[in-house]
């Protein structure tokens, strides 16, 4: 008898830590930066302050890999324009097509869910900065104008938004500064992607995507699999 209440009170208080952790909600953290031709963004999730993701481009792998392409040289001389690699292009999106059928009857559904999805958005901080430059005076100085308005209209709400903007009209640039901290209550998130779920043209966009980036990768292991093959001499 004991052991059944103190599995019971065992079960009671997880239940209550899930709640509460899903209640917390899940913290996003945004970073993105452009200046000139470098581009720099990050991406981090955690719940409870610890980090449970963390994405960034370009990625460490990423530059390391762009060094050793430069310093390599090309043993044979292709062109970048490959007959081969546009045909492979084409299959793919031949293979892709059926899914925006599906997209299409889901778009309803998508659309209500990511609504839903912003409603529950809770906007912790977000700090952008814009520097713009269209070669149009008169467009150029619109959008900063709206830059500067929005930011306005947010301290007067309360919001913690820092927006500015600054034109420029001696180039054509586009530059920006952001960074953003949103959190995201999970239990509103999960009860929202059942109810997505319940439709069954979702359920069959959902199904159709994951076979088809199934077979996608089936084919990259069967494709590595030949090329690691030694050919007879």
């Amino acid at each position: 008898m004991n052991f059944v209440l103190f599995l019971i009170i065992l079960i009671a208080l997880i239940i209550i830590l899930i709640s509460i952790i899903l209640y917390n909600g899940l913290k996003i953290e945004l970073f993105s930066k452009k200046e000139k031709s470098n581009f720099e963004i990050k991406f981090k999730a955690s719940i409870l302050n610890i980090a449970i993701f963390k994405k960034q481009y370009p990625s460490e792998e990423a530059e390391t890999l762009e060094t050793k392409e430069e310093n390599s040289t090309n043993d044979d001389n292709e062109s970048s324009e490959n007959p081969q690699e546009d045909k492979k292009l084409k299959e793919k999106f031949n293979e892709f097509k059926p899914l925006l059928k599906d997209l299409k009857n889901s778009k309803q559904e998508l659309n209500e869910f990511l609504l839903s999805i912003l409603k529950d958005i809770d906007f912790k901080e977000l700090d952008g900065y814009l520097k713009l430059g269209l070669g149009d005076y008169a467009k150029t100085a619109r959008i900063i104008g709206w830059v500067w308005s929005f930011n306005a209209i947010a301290n007067t709400l309360g919001e913690p938004l820092h927006l500015k903007g600054d034109a420029t009209f001696t180039e054509e640039v586009i530059d920006f500064d952001i960074h953003a901290v949103i959190k995201l209550n999970l239990l509103f998130l999960i009860f929202h992607a059942l109810k997505l779920v319940s439709h069954k043209n979702v359920r069959t966009l959902i199904r159709n995507i994951i076979s088809y980036f199934k077979e996608d990768k089936d084919d990259k292991k069967f494709e590595k699999k030949v090329n690691s093959n030694p050919r007879p001499q």
